[in-house]
Protein backbone atom coordinates (compact mmCIF):
# COMPACT_ATOMS: atom_id res chain seq x y z
CA UNK A 1 0.00 0.00 0.00
CA UNK A 2 3.02 2.32 -0.19
CA UNK A 3 1.86 3.60 -3.54
CA UNK A 4 -1.30 5.22 -2.21
CA UNK A 5 -0.60 5.88 1.48
CA UNK A 6 0.07 9.57 0.90
CA UNK A 7 -2.80 10.21 -1.48
CA UNK A 8 -5.46 12.44 0.03
CA UNK A 9 -8.97 12.69 -1.28
CA UNK A 10 -9.66 15.86 -3.31
CA UNK A 11 -5.99 16.75 -3.35
CA UNK A 12 -6.17 19.03 -6.37
CA UNK A 13 -9.08 21.05 -5.03
CA UNK A 14 -7.79 21.59 -1.48
CA UNK A 15 -4.14 22.23 -2.24
CA UNK A 16 -4.51 26.04 -2.82
CA UNK A 17 -6.12 26.50 0.59
CA UNK A 18 -3.60 24.27 2.34
CA UNK A 19 -0.66 26.04 0.71
CA UNK A 20 -2.01 29.43 1.74
CA UNK A 21 -2.55 28.33 5.32
CA UNK A 22 0.93 26.78 5.45
CA UNK A 23 2.50 29.96 4.07
CA UNK A 24 0.67 32.13 6.59
CA UNK A 25 1.82 29.92 9.44
CA UNK A 26 5.44 30.02 8.22
CA UNK A 27 5.33 33.83 8.15
CA UNK A 28 4.28 33.70 11.79
CA UNK A 29 7.19 31.39 12.67
CA UNK A 30 5.31 28.08 12.76
CA UNK A 31 6.43 24.77 11.35
CA UNK A 32 3.56 22.64 10.14
CA UNK A 33 2.45 19.04 9.71
CA UNK A 34 -0.52 17.97 7.62
CA UNK A 35 -3.00 15.66 9.40
CA UNK A 36 -5.25 13.22 7.59
CA UNK A 37 -7.50 10.38 8.74
CA UNK A 38 -8.65 7.16 7.16
CA UNK A 39 -11.97 5.60 8.09
CA UNK A 40 -11.89 1.83 7.62
CA UNK A 41 -10.97 1.16 4.01
CA UNK A 42 -11.97 4.61 2.80
CA UNK A 43 -9.61 7.16 1.34
CA UNK A 44 -7.36 9.42 3.36
CA UNK A 45 -9.14 12.63 4.20
CA UNK A 46 -7.32 15.82 5.01
CA UNK A 47 -8.55 17.22 8.35
CA UNK A 48 -6.19 20.06 9.15
CA UNK A 49 -2.70 21.47 9.60
CA UNK A 50 -0.76 20.93 12.79
CA UNK A 51 1.34 24.04 13.62
CA UNK A 52 4.39 23.74 15.84
CA UNK A 53 6.12 26.75 17.32
CA UNK A 54 9.69 26.51 18.62
CA UNK A 55 10.25 29.81 20.45
CA UNK A 56 13.74 31.18 21.04
CA UNK A 57 15.24 30.77 24.48
CA UNK A 58 14.64 33.58 26.92
CA UNK A 59 18.33 34.60 26.82
CA UNK A 60 18.88 34.40 23.06
CA UNK A 61 17.93 38.01 22.26
CA UNK A 62 20.24 39.34 24.98
CA UNK A 63 23.09 37.13 23.76
CA UNK A 64 22.68 38.32 20.17
CA UNK A 65 22.65 41.95 21.31
CA UNK A 66 25.78 41.42 23.41
CA UNK A 67 27.64 39.84 20.50
CA UNK A 68 26.68 42.65 18.15
CA UNK A 69 27.75 45.25 20.71
CA UNK A 70 31.08 43.41 20.93
CA UNK A 71 31.70 44.04 17.24
CA UNK A 72 30.77 40.55 16.08
CA UNK A 73 28.66 40.21 12.95
CA UNK A 74 25.99 37.56 13.55
CA UNK A 75 24.43 35.57 10.73
CA UNK A 76 21.73 32.90 10.90
CA UNK A 77 22.02 29.77 8.75
CA UNK A 78 19.09 27.36 8.97
CA UNK A 79 17.37 24.65 7.04
CA UNK A 80 13.97 26.08 7.96
CA UNK A 81 11.72 27.84 5.50
CA UNK A 82 12.64 31.40 4.56
CA UNK A 83 9.56 32.85 6.26
CA UNK A 84 10.29 30.97 9.49
CA UNK A 85 13.89 32.19 9.45
CA UNK A 86 12.82 35.82 9.04
CA UNK A 87 10.31 35.58 11.87
CA UNK A 88 12.90 33.94 14.13
CA UNK A 89 15.40 36.67 13.29
CA UNK A 90 12.81 39.29 14.21
CA UNK A 91 12.11 37.60 17.53
CA UNK A 92 15.77 37.59 18.59
CA UNK A 93 16.49 41.15 17.50
CA UNK A 94 18.38 40.46 14.28
CA UNK A 95 17.81 42.12 10.94
CA UNK A 96 15.66 40.15 8.53
CA UNK A 97 17.77 40.32 5.36
CA UNK A 98 17.68 36.53 5.02
CA UNK A 99 18.34 34.88 1.66
CA UNK A 100 17.69 31.40 0.32
CA UNK A 101 20.51 28.91 0.51
CA UNK A 102 20.46 28.33 -3.22
CA UNK A 103 21.94 31.81 -3.69
CA UNK A 104 25.29 30.53 -2.36
CA UNK A 105 25.76 27.66 -4.79
CA UNK A 106 27.13 29.50 -7.83
CA UNK A 107 30.54 31.04 -7.15
CA UNK A 108 30.86 34.67 -8.22
CA UNK A 109 31.80 38.05 -6.84
CA UNK A 110 28.11 38.92 -6.60
CA UNK A 111 27.56 35.76 -4.55
CA UNK A 112 30.42 36.69 -2.22
CA UNK A 113 29.05 40.19 -1.68
CA UNK A 114 25.61 38.72 -1.00
CA UNK A 115 27.07 36.45 1.68
CA UNK A 116 28.80 39.42 3.30
CA UNK A 117 25.80 41.77 3.25
CA UNK A 118 23.03 39.34 4.17
CA UNK A 119 21.99 38.55 7.73
CA UNK A 120 21.61 34.84 7.09
CA UNK A 121 20.38 32.06 4.84
CA UNK A 122 17.41 29.71 5.00
CA UNK A 123 16.47 26.45 3.30
CA UNK A 124 20.16 25.55 3.13
CA UNK A 125 21.94 22.29 2.50
CA UNK A 126 24.98 21.19 4.56
CA UNK A 127 27.32 22.28 1.78
CA UNK A 128 25.69 25.73 1.74
CA UNK A 129 26.66 26.26 5.39
CA UNK A 130 30.24 25.26 4.68
CA UNK A 131 30.36 27.52 1.62
CA UNK A 132 29.25 30.54 3.65
CA UNK A 133 31.95 29.86 6.25
CA UNK A 134 34.67 29.43 3.60
CA UNK A 135 33.73 32.65 1.79
CA UNK A 136 33.80 34.68 4.99
CA UNK A 137 37.11 33.11 6.01
CA UNK A 138 39.00 33.02 2.70
CA UNK A 139 37.53 35.89 0.68
CA UNK A 140 36.87 38.45 3.42
CA UNK A 141 39.65 37.23 5.77
CA UNK A 142 37.35 37.04 8.78
CA UNK A 143 37.79 34.96 11.90
CA UNK A 144 34.67 32.81 11.73
CA UNK A 145 32.87 31.04 14.53
CA UNK A 146 30.13 28.52 13.76
CA UNK A 147 27.56 26.95 16.07
CA UNK A 148 25.64 23.77 15.37
CA UNK A 149 24.24 20.59 16.84
CA UNK A 150 23.50 18.19 14.00
CA UNK A 151 25.36 15.92 11.62
CA UNK A 152 24.66 18.34 8.79
CA UNK A 153 26.52 21.07 10.70
CA UNK A 154 29.77 19.08 10.94
CA UNK A 155 31.29 20.28 7.60
CA UNK A 156 30.78 23.95 8.52
CA UNK A 157 31.99 23.41 12.09
CA UNK A 158 35.24 21.89 10.86
CA UNK A 159 35.73 24.64 8.26
CA UNK A 160 35.37 27.50 10.77
CA UNK A 161 38.30 28.69 12.87
CA UNK A 162 36.18 28.22 15.97
CA UNK A 163 33.48 25.57 15.70
CA UNK A 164 31.11 25.50 18.68
CA UNK A 165 28.95 22.45 19.36
CA UNK A 166 25.96 23.41 21.47
CA UNK A 167 24.55 21.43 24.35
CA UNK A 168 23.12 18.01 23.37
CA UNK A 169 24.85 18.12 19.99
CA UNK A 170 25.44 14.93 18.04
CA UNK A 171 28.77 13.12 18.26
CA UNK A 172 29.60 14.18 14.71
CA UNK A 173 29.14 17.85 15.59
CA UNK A 174 31.19 17.51 18.78
CA UNK A 175 34.06 15.81 16.95
CA UNK A 176 34.14 18.56 14.33
CA UNK A 177 33.93 21.44 16.82
CA UNK A 178 36.71 23.17 18.74
CA UNK A 179 34.48 24.10 21.69
CA UNK A 180 31.67 22.04 23.23
CA UNK A 181 29.12 23.87 25.36
CA UNK A 182 27.85 22.01 28.40
CA UNK A 183 24.93 24.29 29.25
CA UNK A 184 21.81 25.09 27.22
CA UNK A 185 21.65 28.24 25.12
CA UNK A 186 24.29 30.43 23.51
CA UNK A 187 25.06 32.82 26.37
CA UNK A 188 28.24 30.88 27.13
CA UNK A 189 29.61 32.00 23.76
CA UNK A 190 29.49 35.65 24.78
CA UNK A 191 31.15 34.80 28.09
CA UNK A 192 33.92 33.03 26.17
CA UNK A 193 34.38 36.06 23.89
CA UNK A 194 34.72 38.43 26.84
CA UNK A 195 37.10 36.19 28.76
CA UNK A 196 39.27 35.52 25.70
CA UNK A 197 39.64 39.26 25.10
CA UNK A 198 40.65 39.77 28.71
CA UNK A 199 43.29 37.05 28.36
CA UNK A 200 44.53 38.63 25.14
CA UNK A 201 44.86 41.99 26.90
CA UNK A 202 46.88 40.37 29.69
CA UNK A 203 49.23 38.67 27.24
CA UNK A 204 49.59 41.80 25.14
CA UNK A 205 50.37 44.00 28.13
CA UNK A 206 53.01 41.57 29.40
CA UNK A 207 54.65 41.26 25.97
CA UNK A 208 54.83 45.06 25.63
CA UNK A 209 56.21 45.35 29.15
CA UNK A 210 58.80 42.60 28.73
CA UNK A 211 60.17 43.98 25.44
CA UNK A 212 60.36 47.52 26.87
CA UNK A 213 62.10 46.39 30.07
CA UNK A 214 64.59 44.31 28.09
CA UNK A 215 65.41 47.24 25.82
CA UNK A 216 66.01 49.41 28.87
CA UNK A 217 68.32 46.93 30.60
CA UNK A 218 70.39 46.11 27.52
CA UNK A 219 70.86 49.71 26.35
CA UNK A 220 71.57 51.19 29.79
CA UNK A 221 74.15 48.55 30.74
CA UNK A 222 75.83 48.80 27.34
CA UNK A 223 76.04 52.60 27.38
CA UNK A 224 77.40 52.64 30.94
CA UNK A 225 80.18 50.28 29.93
CA UNK A 226 81.21 52.15 26.76
CA UNK A 227 80.67 55.73 27.96
CA UNK A 228 81.40 55.66 31.69
CA UNK A 229 83.57 52.52 31.71
CA UNK A 230 81.40 51.23 34.54
CA UNK A 231 80.23 47.62 34.28
CA UNK A 232 77.46 46.95 36.78
CA UNK A 233 78.11 44.10 39.20
CA UNK A 234 76.81 40.87 37.66
CA UNK A 235 75.03 39.87 40.88
CA UNK A 236 73.04 43.11 40.67
CA UNK A 237 71.86 42.18 37.17
CA UNK A 238 71.00 38.62 38.15
CA UNK A 239 68.93 39.79 41.12
CA UNK A 240 67.25 42.45 38.96
CA UNK A 241 66.13 39.87 36.40
CA UNK A 242 65.15 37.30 39.07
CA UNK A 243 63.11 39.68 41.22
CA UNK A 244 61.49 41.20 38.16
CA UNK A 245 60.33 37.83 36.88
CA UNK A 246 59.00 36.78 40.28
CA UNK A 247 57.11 40.03 40.82
CA UNK A 248 55.34 39.70 37.46
CA UNK A 249 53.83 36.27 38.16
CA UNK A 250 50.50 37.79 39.35
CA UNK A 251 50.00 39.37 35.90
CA UNK A 252 48.14 36.18 34.97
CA UNK A 253 45.56 36.99 37.64
CA UNK A 254 45.36 40.70 36.91
CA UNK A 255 42.01 42.40 36.37
CA UNK A 256 41.45 43.41 32.76
CA UNK A 257 38.65 44.80 30.64
CA UNK A 258 37.67 43.31 27.29
CA UNK A 259 38.11 45.39 24.18
CA UNK A 260 34.99 46.77 22.50
CA UNK A 261 36.01 45.30 19.14
CA UNK A 262 37.81 42.12 18.08
CA UNK A 263 41.56 42.48 18.52
CA UNK A 264 44.09 41.29 15.98
CA UNK A 265 47.70 40.78 17.09
CA UNK A 266 49.70 43.34 15.12
CA UNK A 267 53.34 42.53 15.76
CA UNK A 268 54.56 45.75 14.16
CA UNK A 269 52.48 47.97 16.43
CA UNK A 270 53.41 45.93 19.50
CA UNK A 271 57.12 46.25 18.73
CA UNK A 272 56.83 49.99 18.01
CA UNK A 273 55.07 50.62 21.31
CA UNK A 274 57.54 48.46 23.21
CA UNK A 275 60.46 50.26 21.59
CA UNK A 276 58.97 53.65 22.40
CA UNK A 277 58.46 52.77 26.05
CA UNK A 278 61.87 51.07 26.26
CA UNK A 279 63.68 54.08 24.80
CA UNK A 280 61.94 56.42 27.23
CA UNK A 281 62.88 54.14 30.12
CA UNK A 282 66.47 54.14 28.84
CA UNK A 283 66.53 57.93 28.58
CA UNK A 284 65.33 58.37 32.16
CA UNK A 285 67.81 55.81 33.51
CA UNK A 286 70.71 57.48 31.70
CA UNK A 287 69.50 60.86 32.93
CA UNK A 288 69.66 59.53 36.45
CA UNK A 289 73.07 57.92 35.98
CA UNK A 290 74.81 60.94 34.45
CA UNK A 291 73.00 63.87 36.10
CA UNK A 292 71.92 62.80 39.60
CA UNK A 293 75.38 63.09 41.20
CA UNK A 294 75.72 66.65 39.85
CA UNK A 295 72.59 67.91 41.66
CA UNK A 296 74.22 67.84 45.09
CA UNK A 297 71.06 66.69 46.85
CA UNK A 298 72.21 63.14 47.52
CA UNK A 299 74.31 61.96 50.43
CA UNK A 300 75.41 58.79 48.61
CA UNK A 301 78.12 58.84 45.98
CA UNK A 302 76.26 58.45 42.69
CA UNK A 303 79.13 59.52 40.41
CA UNK A 304 78.90 56.88 37.70
CA UNK A 305 82.38 57.74 36.35
CA UNK A 306 83.94 56.55 39.60
CA UNK A 307 81.92 53.32 39.26
CA UNK A 308 81.65 53.07 43.02
CA UNK A 309 79.44 50.46 44.65
CA UNK A 310 76.94 53.11 45.71
CA UNK A 311 76.79 54.48 42.15
CA UNK A 312 76.15 51.01 40.77
CA UNK A 313 73.56 50.38 43.49
CA UNK A 314 71.79 53.66 42.67
CA UNK A 315 71.48 52.70 39.01
CA UNK A 316 70.36 49.21 40.02
CA UNK A 317 67.60 50.49 42.30
CA UNK A 318 66.45 53.10 39.74
CA UNK A 319 66.27 50.55 36.91
CA UNK A 320 64.45 47.99 39.01
CA UNK A 321 61.82 50.42 40.32
CA UNK A 322 61.18 51.94 36.89
CA UNK A 323 60.80 48.48 35.32
CA UNK A 324 58.36 47.45 38.04
CA UNK A 325 56.24 50.57 37.70
CA UNK A 326 56.10 50.20 33.92
CA UNK A 327 53.65 47.29 34.10
CA UNK A 328 50.93 49.66 35.32
CA UNK A 329 51.22 51.74 32.15
CA UNK A 330 51.62 48.78 29.79
CA UNK A 331 48.43 47.13 31.07
CA UNK A 332 46.25 50.22 30.64
CA UNK A 333 44.51 50.96 27.31
CA UNK A 334 44.34 54.64 28.26
CA UNK A 335 45.73 56.79 31.07
CA UNK A 336 46.62 54.46 33.91
CA UNK A 337 44.69 56.55 36.44
CA UNK A 338 41.53 56.32 34.29
CA UNK A 339 41.75 52.59 33.51
CA UNK A 340 40.58 49.65 35.58
CA UNK A 341 42.69 49.37 38.71
CA UNK A 342 45.14 46.44 38.80
CA UNK A 343 44.44 43.43 40.96
CA UNK A 344 45.47 43.68 44.61
CA UNK A 345 47.76 40.68 44.07
CA UNK A 346 49.74 42.44 41.36
CA UNK A 347 49.97 45.66 43.37
CA UNK A 348 51.10 43.79 46.47
CA UNK A 349 53.69 41.79 44.52
CA UNK A 350 55.22 44.91 42.94
CA UNK A 351 55.23 46.74 46.26
CA UNK A 352 56.88 43.86 48.15
CA UNK A 353 59.75 43.45 45.68
CA UNK A 354 60.28 47.21 45.37
CA UNK A 355 60.53 47.46 49.14
CA UNK A 356 62.79 44.40 49.24
CA UNK A 357 65.25 45.92 46.76
CA UNK A 358 65.15 49.24 48.59
CA UNK A 359 65.84 47.59 51.95
CA UNK A 360 68.70 45.54 50.50
CA UNK A 361 70.28 48.67 49.01
CA UNK A 362 69.96 50.57 52.29
CA UNK A 363 70.96 47.80 54.69
CA UNK A 364 73.79 45.99 52.91
CA UNK A 365 77.31 47.27 52.48
CA UNK A 366 77.71 44.95 49.52
CA UNK A 367 74.93 46.92 47.78
CA UNK A 368 76.36 50.34 48.64
CA UNK A 369 74.51 51.03 51.90
CA UNK A 370 72.50 53.88 50.40
CA UNK A 371 70.83 56.51 52.52
CA UNK A 372 67.09 56.11 53.01
CA UNK A 373 66.36 59.66 51.79
CA UNK A 374 68.28 58.94 48.58
CA UNK A 375 66.15 55.85 47.92
CA UNK A 376 62.98 57.86 48.61
CA UNK A 377 64.07 60.41 45.98
CA UNK A 378 64.63 57.54 43.53
CA UNK A 379 61.05 56.39 44.19
CA UNK A 380 59.67 59.86 43.51
CA UNK A 381 61.79 60.24 40.36
CA UNK A 382 60.57 56.91 38.94
CA UNK A 383 56.93 57.71 39.70
CA UNK A 384 57.23 61.02 37.84
CA UNK A 385 58.87 59.20 34.94
CA UNK A 386 55.96 56.74 34.91
CA UNK A 387 53.49 59.61 34.46
CA UNK A 388 55.53 61.02 31.57
CA UNK A 389 55.78 57.59 29.92
CA UNK A 390 52.04 57.08 30.25
CA UNK A 391 51.35 60.41 28.55
CA UNK A 392 53.60 59.44 25.65
CA UNK A 393 51.84 56.07 25.41
CA UNK A 394 48.44 57.75 25.00
CA UNK A 395 49.87 60.08 22.34
CA UNK A 396 51.23 57.03 20.52
CA UNK A 397 47.80 55.34 20.64
CA UNK A 398 46.23 58.41 19.06
CA UNK A 399 48.85 58.66 16.33
CA UNK A 400 48.67 54.95 15.57
CA UNK A 401 44.84 55.07 15.62
CA UNK A 402 44.66 52.31 18.17
CA UNK A 403 41.15 51.29 19.18
CA UNK A 404 41.30 51.66 22.96
CA UNK A 405 37.56 51.38 23.60
CA UNK A 406 36.56 48.88 26.24
CA UNK A 407 33.51 46.64 26.35
CA UNK A 408 30.81 47.80 28.71
CA UNK A 409 29.44 44.86 30.64
CA UNK A 410 25.72 44.31 29.92
CA UNK A 411 23.20 44.55 32.69
CA UNK A 412 21.64 41.41 34.08
CA UNK A 413 18.22 42.53 32.86
CA UNK A 414 17.13 40.37 29.98
CA UNK A 415 15.91 41.75 26.69
CA UNK A 416 12.20 41.13 26.22
CA UNK A 417 11.37 39.26 23.06
CA UNK A 418 9.00 40.81 20.52
CA UNK A 419 5.49 39.47 20.56
CA UNK A 420 5.25 36.07 18.89
CA UNK A 421 2.31 33.91 17.88
CA UNK A 422 2.64 31.96 21.13
CA UNK A 423 2.47 35.06 23.30
CA UNK A 424 0.30 37.42 21.30
CA UNK A 425 -2.85 38.77 22.83
CA UNK A 426 -5.06 37.90 19.90
CA UNK A 427 -5.70 34.71 17.96
CA UNK A 428 -4.21 34.21 14.54
CA UNK A 429 -6.59 33.06 11.82
CA UNK A 430 -4.79 32.56 8.53
CA UNK A 431 -7.76 31.16 6.61
CA UNK A 432 -11.31 32.45 6.18
CA UNK A 433 -14.06 30.91 8.26
CA UNK A 434 -16.33 30.25 5.33
CA UNK A 435 -16.70 26.74 4.00
CA UNK A 436 -14.55 25.60 1.14
CA UNK A 437 -16.32 23.71 -1.58
CA UNK A 438 -13.06 22.00 -2.43
CA UNK A 439 -13.17 20.04 0.83
CA UNK A 440 -16.66 18.78 0.07
CA UNK A 441 -17.80 16.92 3.20
CA UNK A 442 -14.97 18.31 5.34
CA UNK A 443 -15.08 21.98 6.21
CA UNK A 444 -12.00 24.12 5.66
CA UNK A 445 -10.32 23.94 9.08
CA UNK A 446 -10.30 27.12 11.09
CA UNK A 447 -6.78 27.33 12.52
CA UNK A 448 -6.69 29.30 15.74
CA UNK A 449 -3.44 28.91 17.69
CA UNK A 450 -4.33 29.49 21.32
CA UNK A 451 -2.46 31.86 23.61
CA UNK A 452 -3.45 30.00 26.73
CA UNK A 453 -1.55 27.19 28.37
CA UNK A 454 -4.43 26.12 30.64
CA UNK A 455 -6.24 22.83 30.49
CA UNK A 456 -8.83 22.53 27.73
CA UNK A 457 -12.00 20.61 28.50
CA UNK A 458 -13.55 19.07 25.42
CA UNK A 459 -17.30 18.60 25.38
CA UNK A 460 -17.04 16.70 22.15
CA UNK A 461 -15.35 13.57 20.98
CA UNK A 462 -11.63 14.37 21.23
CA UNK A 463 -8.48 13.17 19.59
CA UNK A 464 -5.38 13.89 21.66
CA UNK A 465 -2.15 13.92 19.72
CA UNK A 466 0.95 13.90 21.85
CA UNK A 467 4.22 14.60 20.14
CA UNK A 468 7.59 13.92 21.70
CA UNK A 469 9.90 16.53 20.23
CA UNK A 470 13.53 16.84 21.11
CA UNK A 471 13.87 20.27 22.72
CA UNK A 472 17.37 20.67 21.40
CA UNK A 473 16.43 19.98 17.80
CA UNK A 474 14.90 22.44 15.39
CA UNK A 475 12.84 19.78 13.64
CA UNK A 476 10.46 17.14 14.93
CA UNK A 477 11.98 13.97 13.64
CA UNK A 478 9.46 11.64 15.15
CA UNK A 479 5.98 11.80 16.62
CA UNK A 480 4.21 9.25 18.75
CA UNK A 481 0.51 9.55 18.12
CA UNK A 482 -1.91 8.27 20.70
CA UNK A 483 -5.56 8.23 19.73
CA UNK A 484 -7.87 8.21 22.70
CA UNK A 485 -11.46 8.12 21.48
CA UNK A 486 -14.21 9.23 23.81
CA UNK A 487 -17.67 9.13 22.36
CA UNK A 488 -20.15 11.92 22.84
CA UNK A 489 -23.65 11.96 21.35
CA UNK A 490 -24.50 15.67 21.37
CA UNK A 491 -21.60 17.11 19.38
CA UNK A 492 -19.61 16.38 16.27
CA UNK A 493 -16.56 18.55 16.97
CA UNK A 494 -13.03 17.16 17.14
CA UNK A 495 -10.52 18.99 19.32
CA UNK A 496 -6.86 18.47 18.55
CA UNK A 497 -4.55 19.81 21.23
CA UNK A 498 -0.83 19.98 20.68
CA UNK A 499 1.69 21.09 23.25
CA UNK A 500 5.34 21.80 22.56
CA UNK A 501 7.44 23.32 25.32
CA UNK A 502 5.53 26.29 26.73
CA UNK A 503 3.56 27.00 23.54
CA UNK A 504 0.13 25.57 22.78
CA UNK A 505 -1.65 25.28 19.47
CA UNK A 506 -5.27 24.30 18.97
CA UNK A 507 -6.80 23.06 15.78
CA UNK A 508 -10.55 22.90 15.42
CA UNK A 509 -11.89 20.61 12.75
CA UNK A 510 -15.33 19.22 12.05
CA UNK A 511 -16.25 15.90 10.57
CA UNK A 512 -19.55 14.25 9.83
CA UNK A 513 -19.25 10.79 11.38
CA UNK A 514 -19.21 11.24 15.15
CA UNK A 515 -19.49 7.58 16.05
CA UNK A 516 -17.39 5.97 13.32
CA UNK A 517 -14.46 3.81 14.34
CA UNK A 518 -11.22 5.62 13.41
CA UNK A 519 -7.81 4.24 12.55
CA UNK A 520 -4.66 6.41 12.03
Amino acid sequence: DAADQWKVENYQSIIPTVVKVDRDFSKAGYKTLGVSVKINDGPFRFVGILPMFDPPRHDTAQTIRNLINAGIKVKMITGDHLNIAKETARLIGMRTNIQKGEETRVASQVRDELIWESDGFAQVLPRDKREVVLVLKNVFKQVVGMTGDGVNDAPALSAAQCGVAVDDATDAAKNAAAIILTSPGLSAIYSAVVESRRIFRKLKSYVIYRFAATIQIVLVLTILIYVANCPINSLFIILLALFNDLSMLPVAYDRQVASAAPEHPNVTKILLLSTTLGLMQTAFSLLWAFVSYQTGIFKSDFDIFTCSTSAQSGVWVQMFLSAEFLIFSARSPSFLWLSMSPSPTLCLSVLIFCLLVSIIACASDFFGHLYVQDVVIIWVFDLLCLVAIDLVKVVYFNLAEEDTRVLVEPTSQEVSLPSSPSTASTSYEPVPTTKSAALQDIEAPKLTPSISDTSVHARAESIVIRMNVDAGSRSASSANILLDTQRRQQSDTNLIAVRKGSSTALIMAKRQASKAQMSP
